[in-house]
């Protein structure tokens, strides 16, 4: 969850982020290779604020998904 979040922290920044939910697939063992993806699956506007929701994932060098989330931050 740690790379994850400092991925989505690096992209929007960390007062951006709103939002943060994750689940646990598979474990992570130390020298594991971590890759992360996020989709953006919807923008909209609430009180003001552009928004844009994501899912995503991390996965290790073999394509095992380690970790499914979803966020929301906000964008300028």
């Amino acid at each position: 969850m740690g790379l994850a979040a400092r991925v989505l922290k690096d992209w929007f920044g960390a007062e951006a982020l709103r939002r943060l939910q994750v689940r646990f697939a598979k474990q992570v063992w130390p020298g594991d290779v971590l890759t992360c993806t996020a989709v953006v699956t919807a923008k909209r506007d609430d009180g003001g604020e552009h928004l844009v929701d994501l899912t995503f994932t991390v996965a290790n060098q073999d394509g095992v998904t380690a970790v499914i989330g979803e966020a929301t931050a906000a964008v300028a």
